[in-house]
C-alpha cells in the first residue's frame, strides 16, 4: 500500500488526555417526600373473592406549580416514591380484609392531569384463615 492512500498527518488530531463532562443529578428529598404525601387524597375498595383479596387504591397528590418538566419525571421514577405508595396501599387492604393478608401483589400506574399526580395501585393477596392457613390454597401433606 503506497503511504499517500490515507489521510494524510494534517487530517489526523491527538488524542485528548482530560475530558470535562457535565453531569445534572436529582433526588428527590425525603422531607419533600413527606411534604407531598401528608397531601395525599386516598380512596380505596376491595373485595374477598374464593379466598383472595382483591382490591385498588386511588391516590391523588397535587403537585407544586413550579415543578418543571424534568424534575416531574424524576418524582414518578422515584423509588422511594414507589415504595411508600405500595405501603400505603398494602395498609389500606390490610385494613378492609376480612383476616390477616398473605404477600401482597402491588401494580402501580400513574398519570398527571393538570397539577396533580394520580396513582393507583391494584392490590392482590391470598386471605390467612385463623389457623395459619391460606384460604383457598390447597393443603400440603
Amino acid at each position: 500500500m503506497h503511504p499517500s492512500s490515507g489521510p494524510g498527518l494534517a487530517k489526523t488530531i491527538k488524542p485528548r488526555l482530560v475530558v470535562s463532562l457535565a453531569r445534572q443529578l436529582h433526588c428527590v428529598t425525603q422531607h419533600g417526600l413527606d411534604a407531598l404525601l401528608a397531601t395525599a387524597d386516598t380512596v380505596s375498595e376491595g373485595a374477598l373473592i374464593d379466598g383472595h383479596w382483591s382490591g385498588t387504591s386511588s391516590i391523588n397528590l397535587p403537585l407544586p406549580p413550579h415543578l418543571s418538566a424534568t424534575q416531574l419525571r424524576v418524582l414518578m421514577r422515584d423509588p422511594h416514591l414507589r415504595l411508600r405508595i405500595v405501603r400505603l396501599a398494602a395498609r389500606e387492604a390490610a385494613i378492609r380484609a376480612p383476616a390477616a393478608l398473605d404477600t401482597v401483589r402491588c401494580e402501580v400506574s400513574q398519570r398527571v392531569e393538570h397539577l396533580l399526580l394520580r396513582i393507583v395501585v391494584d392490590v392482590d393477596a391470598w386471605v390467612v384463615h385463623a389457623r395459619g392457613r391460606v384460604l383457598g390454597a390447597p393443603l400440603h401433606r
